[in-house]
């Protein structure tokens, strides 16, 4: 494969003079219908009622963007749109596929073609200087955009799964306990102080002592590193000494961690448990749990309360919750009974969850891995189909082999291709022609439940176990499907829906 280093101004063409700014009044003013995005340089921005372009183009950040290693600084759209003077427009001159140019621009690192020492700026110029390595074949640039697209949509599949966990838990969590704020279900409701917890305020000790900080002996949190996506608190990048932590707070496993100074009030409320001894900063109000609260309920508590918390913070510029007014705070506090059963399927979800973000890290290592052996060349392609248009692929459609074709034929290739093949969820396995096979060699008695064919996946006829959704799919096609071996039918006895073979 011929590759050549191609200045961007030489494969697009540039569409800047065309965007049109809007401040917030004009905006507002053209919000009636809200049918087309309002783009900006880190995407959309809004909807409003009118658009400039309507044709494929590739916005890149021209100022308030990001633009290190794999971050993203250019978005395609397909649509019509209204872009602000906060991104550079350009289509392509025939000569580049748009979607290649994006994976490279969002790949590498171009921060040597940022001006501006507060807030960064690509000009017009450098962005037209910026070289492309790019394949002399358009079909080729299609072809690597086909592989990233494919690994990127996973990738957002993982992070969409990911969140719908989080979705599961908290419906689950008002399923059982109501609007904790409204008290919809009518528990015993009293302060902070008086049924949830003590309270304790962490501190600071004086950095004159260079004793209290001049040894790793135990993390000392601040509020970075309460994240609210993570359900236990993040690791320190400080720590206290032995002595340092004498005169510090201190707080067990088991306690929750919560944000009550900051200087956003977005910031107010965040919430973590805690999975280790720790000390703790003055800006963060941590709950020891009495004996008949549940840790697991308690941070989803607070997670679903953050708003109802953040109105009790003062309303200056600095956002502060002191400790008396914090643990005057009312919460709810149902019975300890089902708080452990709320509690118990918070770590079903959570082992799920655990596995889901093993598997996007996986995921992300070999987007990684796939661009920069993309960019230098490295890809075999051949076997790699021409698509167009691989951004509206669906995530069904992937197929491992695309991806594995052009890894190293070694030992290497052979883990790469077992970890690929077990992040894509052994799909390959889960077919009819298995599903008729485990019916045909279990002696089921019909009808039969569910359960009993999703349990005879697990037995030694697969190499690996497959997910529950991923079996209940293969069913559901066999009883949608008129040449399926699958019916339906209602056990009177038990009140169920129940499965049968086909005569």
């Amino acid at each position: 494969m011929n590759w050549n280093n191609v200045s961007l101004k030489d494969l697009t063409e540039n569409l800047d003079s065309k965007r049109i700014p809007l401040n917030a009044r004009q905006r507002a003013s053209k919000q009636e219908s809200k049918l087309y995005p309002y783009i900006g340089a880190n995407n959309i921005l809004c909807y409003i009622n009118e658009y400039i372009f309507d044709e494929e183009i590739l916005c890149v950040a021209e100022d308030g963007g990001s633009w290190g290693r794999t971050e993203n600084c250019a978005f395609i759209y397909n649509e019509k749109c209204w872009v602000n003077n906060h991104a550079h427009v350009l289509i392509s001159n025939g000569k580049s596929y748009l979607n290649y140019l994006r994976y490279y621009l969002n790949y590498a690192d171009l921060n040597r073609f940022i001006t501006g020492a507060t807030r960064g700026k690509l000009t017009r110029k450098l962005l037209d200087s910026i070289k492309i390595p790019i394949p002399e074949k358009y079909e080729d640039q299609v072809r690597i955009a086909t592989i990233l697209s494919r690994v990127e949509a996973l990738i957002a599949k993982r992070k969409q799964t990911l969140t719908l966990l989080d979705d599961l838990l908290k419906s689950t969590f008002l399923e059982m306990f109501g609007d904790p704020v409204n008290n919809v279900k009518d528990w015993k409701m009293d302060s902070i102080k008086n049924h949830i917890g003590k309270v304790i305020t962490g501190n600071t000790p004086s950095r004159l002592k260079m004793e209290f900080y001049n040894s790793k002996y135990i993390e000392w949190i601040k509020t970075d590193n309460i994240d609210i996506n993570k359900m236990y608190v993040g690791t320190a990048q400080e720590y206290l000494s032995e002595v340092g932590m004498n005169v510090g707070r201190t707080i067990e496993k088991g306690a929750l961690l919560v944000t009550c100074i900051a200087g956003s009030l977005k910031s107010i409320g965040n919430a973590a448990l805690t999975d280790r001894k720790i000390s703790f900063n003055q800006q963060i109000n941590a709950i020891e749990p009495f004996q008949d609260v549940n840790s697991l309920f308690l941070y989803w508590l607070f997670k679903i309360c953050k708003q109802y918390v953040q109105s009790v913070a003062t309303k200056g510029m600095k956002k502060i919750i002191i400790k008396t007014e914090f643990e005057k705070i009312q919460m709810i506090k149902p019975s300890f009974i089902l708080q452990t059963q709320f509690a118990q399927i918070v770590e079903k979800v959570e082992s799920i969850k655990a596995k889901y973000e093993q598997s996007l890290k996986e995921l992300e290592n070999l987007y990684g891995s796939l661009s920069q052996r993309a960019f230098k060349g490295e890809l075999d392609l051949s076997k790699v189909p021409v698509e167009l248009e691989p951004e509206s692929q669906s995530v069904s459609r992937f197929d491992s082999a695309d991806v594995i074709a052009h890894l190293p034929a070694d030992e290497k290739r052979k883990a790469a291709i077992k970890e690929i093949d077990d992040v894509i969820e052994n799909v390959a396995q889960l077919n009819s022609d298995a599903l008729r096979t485990v019916l045909k060699d279990k002696a089921f008695e019909e009808p039969f439940r569910f359960d009993q064919i999703a349990e005879a996946f697990k037995k030694p006829d697969f190499e690996d176990v497959p997910e529950y959704d991923v079996v209940k799919k293969v069913i559901f096609n066999e009883l949608g499907n008129k040449a399926g071996i699958l019916d339906q039918v209602f056990d009177q006895e038990e009140k169920s829906i129940k499965l049968k073979r086909k005569p």
